[in-house]
């Protein structure tokens, strides 16, 4: 009987780590260490085996500890033992229950789910099969950019930038307006494709990212409370359509509480002031626990105390080892809760220790290269400084 859970276990782990492959670009079916035969997905069995005893064999203990399956779901027959049909049903219900458990990663220190892992896994394969890893090393990137060019109807707004954005770090991106700061982190969004280069996600892939907008690309005027904005933050769990429950109502208002926005529930966006939509958008985003968090101009027409209310959701933010990229044009805050910068002004001027990158000289180089950018076709770049 035992042998028979851990049979139907493995074969469930071997079907979730083949759709997990295959949604990660790889074919489940080409291994390394099993044979490759027809049907037989060597991939998915070499990558099962340390999730065999962490989630298969602890489902199977946890199902017999606790009666959820019992001898009599047990059919013997001349092949063998099989479980009854509502032996299967609990024992999924099991297997399913230690998917949805936490853990932390050994490498990154995040809370993920075992579900979530075994992608972080597929993940951290590509990248080690494109070199992005050396063995024996660690992914230290959350985003790589590699020649990346960025822009609309062919003209460039960020042009050829390579660089990385630490796991984990906090990071402002700075610099005059039109350098592109805006355009890099709808790229990383996937709100437009490159027009040469590539962003890279390390382990991370795009869904996992949370992004905060100007205001002015927000339409107050739509008929939305603050309770529905921030209910969005839930949308990947929920659904278009789904309802909020319990659970789902308690985290909302959670989320409300911790901007400082209880007793706001109803209140229409149109009657919000800035820095109370501000912090609306805020709760979204704490809702989407997002490993990467993008926030474009998050300080903008907003007063001190909400700009210091936001700076200790980021601080939380980055305490918890989220990767935070936020645009700003105001460089005092920048210089004093950022400690990386990186400035543009179309190309890459300087990225790295915030005091090393405002630098008068810096400033004004940059100031120079978007001067020279009069038009199309792109003609601005280091030489133009």
């Amino acid at each position: 009987p035992v042998n028979a859970l851990l049979s139907f276990g493995y074969a469930m782990l071997a079907r979730a780590l083949v759709v997990t492959l295959s949604a990660t670009g790889f074919d489940p079916f080409r291994g390394f260490f099993h044979q490759p035969r027809y049907g037989r997905p060597a991939l998915a069995l070499d990558m099962m085996e340390p999730f065999r005893p962490l989630i298969v064999e602890s489902a199977v203990l946890t199902a017999i500890n606790n009666g959820e399956v019992r001898p009599m779901d047990f059919v013997r027959r001349a092949t063998g033992v099989n479980l009854s049909s509502g032996g299967r049903k609990r024992f999924i219900a099991t297997f399913e229950r230690r998917l949805g458990q936490e853990v932390t990663h050994p490498l990154f220190g995040y809370r993920v789910e075992y579900r979530r892992l075994l992608e972080v896994q597929a993940r951290l394969l590509g990248r080690f099969l494109l070199g992005d890893i050396h063995p024996g090393g660690v992914m230290s990137y959350a985003l790589s950019f590699r020649n990346l060019t960025l822009g609309y109807d062919r003209y460039p707004a960020v042009y050829r930038l390579d660089g990385e954005i630490a796991e984990g770090a906090l990071t402002a991106i700075v610099g005059p307006n039109g350098a592109g700061k805006s355009t890099l982190l709808k790229g990383v969004i996937g709100a437009i494709r490159p027009l040469e280069g590539r962003i890279s996600f390390g382990a991370f892939a795009r869904h996992d990212v949370g992004y905060l907008p100007q205001q002015s690309d927000i339409d107050r005027s739509f008929p939305l409370s603050v309770v529905d904005l921030v209910a969005m933050g839930l949308w990947r769990e929920i659904g278009a359509f789904g309802h909020l429950r319990g659970g789902c109502r308690t985290r909302v208002a959670d989320a409300i509480s911790a901007v400082g926005l209880t007793g706001f529930e109803s209140r229409p966006l149109g009657s919000l002031s800035g820095g109370q939509m501000q912090r609306v958008l805020f709760a979204r985003l704490l809702l989407q626990d997002a490993r990467i968090v993008l926030l474009d101009e998050p300080f903008s027409a907003v007063d001190t105390r909400t700009t210091a209310d936001l700076i200790g959701v980021i601080r939380r933010w980055h305490g918890e080892g989220r990767t935070v990229l936020a645009v700003s044009h105001d460089l005092d805050t920048v210089r004093a809760h950022f400690p990386q910068t990186l400035m543009l002004a179309r190309e890459l001027v300087a990225h790295g220790p915030t005091a090393q990158v405002l630098t008068a000289e810096n400033q004004f180089r940059a100031r120079q290269m978007c001067e020279a950018c009069t038009g199309p076709p792109h003609t601005c770049g280091r030489r133009a400084a």
